[in-house]
């Protein structure tokens, strides 16, 4: 992440310069915020700052809040020949108020080569967030390994924990399966989509017919990335729904070809072998793989 962030602000370079200023001037540095988790000061081109010794400390102070933030930095902390100071405060995605706080006398600073004399750094500065983009996209959903997929290209996704996907059947709402941040509803990045995975319980598809598994609104936030500035912004939930079609064979039309039957559940766990009729009968409700074909158990 480290290496990525100094690539990204080298690239930030161009965007983020000021007027030049005459040799030997201290300057006051522009700020910005940086993929949402850091706050950069960016001087103009031709300066450059470097650490003091290793103990350099700076901090950002909330507004609203009080909370100060200890940033330490080190060898690699002030970016050695660069004009950028960045403070890592782990979260900037909603108006908020600082105040940026670096002594003079821990860091150093030259303009093409020649020393400036340093001045205490205390800036307050005002994040503002970015609107709300269009709507999310799902570009993919499939049923798969007894879960709903979705696929999403646009959007840095977060469960919203203990927030309900709605399971239906032809149309008339039959379940209902909790959501939690911290599990592989979330699978993470196929490429360059977010995977949503919401499992569906066997014992909810019994019968023939269309099943749709729908993911509200309000189960889930997303944030897209503005690659001009690196920083995060809001996106415009939306319903996400995965359809699909259970049609299985008749117990009874099994029954017409053999006289003992093995039996698997959709996992591949076998719960029954070589079994009659009315053992396979007598299985809980649910769907299950009799001598190799799907078979719904309704009682």
């Amino acid at each position: 992440m480290k290496k990525f962030l100094l690539a990204a602000m080298a690239c930030l370079g161009l965007g983020l310069c000021g007027s030049q200023a005459q040799a030997q001037d201290w300057v006051e540095p522009e700020v910005s915020a940086f993929y949402g988790e850091y706050l950069l000061l960016t001087w103009p081109s031709g300066y450059n700052v470097s650490i003091e010794n290793e103990t350099t400390v700076g901090y950002v102070t909330e507004e609203s809040t009080g909370k100060v933030y200890e940033c330490e930095y080190y060898n690699w902390g002030l970016m050695a020949e660069s004009r950028y100071i960045y403070f890592e405060i782990g979260s900037v995605t909603a108006d908020e108020t600082y105040r940026i706080q670096l002594a003079a006398a821990d860091y150093l600073m030259t303009y093409n080569g020649e020393s400036i004399e340093t001045k205490d750094i205390d800036i307050t500065w005002t994040y503002v967030v970015a609107p709300k983009e269009p709507e999310y996209v799902v570009y993919e959903t499939k049923y798969a390994d007894n879960a709903a997929v979705f696929y999403v290209s646009n959007g840095y996704t977060t469960i919203v924990d203990g927030s309900e996907a709605i399971i239906t059947h032809n149309g008339e709402e039959i379940g209902t399966v909790t959501l939690y941040e911290d599990t592989n509803n979330i699978i993470d990045w196929d490429y360059f989509a977010y995977v949503i995975s919401v499992p569906v319980p066997e014992e909810l598809l019994t019968e023939n017919g269309t099943y749709s598994v729908i993911v509200p609104s309000t189960a889930y936030t997303a944030q897209g990335l503005d690659y001009d500035t690196y920083n995060y912004y809001d996106i415009i939930t939306i319903d996400m729904e995965c359809e699909f079609t259970v049609t299985t064979s008749a117990l009874n039309s099994i029954q017409a070809e053999a006289q003992s039957f093995t039996v698997y559940t959709t996992s591949g766990v076998c719960v029954l072998r070589d079994a009659n009729a009315d053992q396979v009968k007598a299985l809980p409700k649910g769907l299950y793989i009799v001598n190799g074909k799907k078979v719904a158990i309704t009682k």
